[in-house]
């Protein structure tokens, strides 16, 4: 049985099975992902919902067992780790409000801010978000990739507190195979905020994750460990096309966008 034994990782390798996660359309979403693209991905699984404890499965050609852990443990309500376009995430089922709950607890985060939102196409951030005028333009010309747009929340996206705050959410369309794979197959968008403490160094490794938060996390998904990036740069746009940087990251973008 591939898990831990006396304290020694073993490791099951396996081939794409077939029917993988990704090879037929998720409504709400435009296109299938792009596959995964580097070395491995391990799905570290833990207890809390019915996993066996800490199991490693290494996918030589592909990532779809360790998407597919990764979404169960998301629509069981669990928290999960995984890599992102910049740095190692945790996050949930942006709508689960006990999920939302653990992760504030997790990072020690100050409960009036809310959580990052990542969503796998243009199509699938509109389930959450109304994405209009100068907005529109700027999310067209930096998506997918290190953006995150401060946007108004759609009233019937249901989702928990500290998922949006103010009738806003903060949402980006990643870059990251891994994650918009993960946000395909789910068929919505996910909570996406770094897998660390609140003010301490991001995490650039599942080994350093796991060191953080240990068996509080349901499932980490190990896409080995990654370079040195900047975070996601978080914008507001007006109606003007005036842009407000709340924080500076991967892109610098221009004070103002013509629509």
């Amino acid at each position: 049985m591939p898990g831990w034994r006396n304290g020694i990782r073993t490791t099951l390798k396996m081939s794409r099975p077939k029917g993988s996660v990704g090879s037929s359309p998720t409504p709400g979403t435009s296109r299938s992902p792009p596959p995964y693209d580097g070395g491995f991905c391990g799905a570290i699984a833990f207890s809390p919902i019915g996993y066996n404890k800490s199991m490693v499965i290494t996918l030589q050609e592909g990532d779809s067992l360790c998407i597919r852990r990764g979404v169960h443990a998301l629509r069981e309500g669990g928290v999960i780790a995984f890599p992102t376009e910049t740095t190692y995430g945790i996050g949930c089922d942006p709508r689960n409000n006990n999920a939302v709950r653990r992760i504030f607890r997790l990072k020690g985060r100050d409960p009036v801010k809310t959580l990052l939102l990542v969503a796998s196409s243009f199509k699938q951030a509109e389930s959450v978000a109304i994405i209009e005028g100068p907005a529109r333009e700027l999310a067209k010309k930096y998506w997918p990739g290190p953006l995150t747009l401060v946007l108004p929340v759609r009233k019937d996206a249901n989702l928990a507190r500290g998922a949006f705050v103010a009738g806003t959410v903060a949402i980006r369309v990643s870059s990251s195979p891994i994650v918009q794979r993960l946000t395909h197959a789910f068929g919505f968008p996910i909570v996406a905020t770094s897998a660390n403490r609140t003010g301490e160094q991001n995490n650039r490794s599942s080994a350093a994750v796991r060191e953080l938060f240990g068996e509080r996390v349901d499932v980490i998904l190990d896409g080995g460990t990654l370079p040195l990036r900047s975070v996601s740069t978080l914008a507001r746009v007006d109606d003007d096309g005036n842009i407000s940087v709340l924080r500076k990251g991967a892109i610098r973008l221009p004070s103002r966008i013509h629509s």
